[in-house]
């Protein structure tokens, strides 16, 4: 990964914009990144349960009627 020192950096001009026009965008983005967050939330969740539940369904501890019970209670 490049590498920069803070002198160098200074260098640069960066344009802020105005507060309006950046509380505007900030709501646009904030609900596009909640959706990511809960994406990957719930992927994370599924994820868990395959871990925990596929390995039961293959060795036949249990059966499919009794996972999708299951699932209904975690989720």
């Amino acid at each position: 990964m490049p590498r920069t020192n803070w002198k160098e950096m200074a260098n640069y001009e960066v344009t802020i914009p105005p507060a309006h026009l950046a509380e505007a965008f900030n709501r646009v983005i904030r609900s596009l990144v909640n959706q990511i967050i809960d994406g990957i939330h719930e992927s994370h969740s599924l994820n868990q349960l395959r871990d925990t539940l596929l390995p039961k369904l293959i060795s036949g501890e249990i059966r499919i009627r009794d996972a999708e019970k299951l699932v209904e209670v975690v989720t």
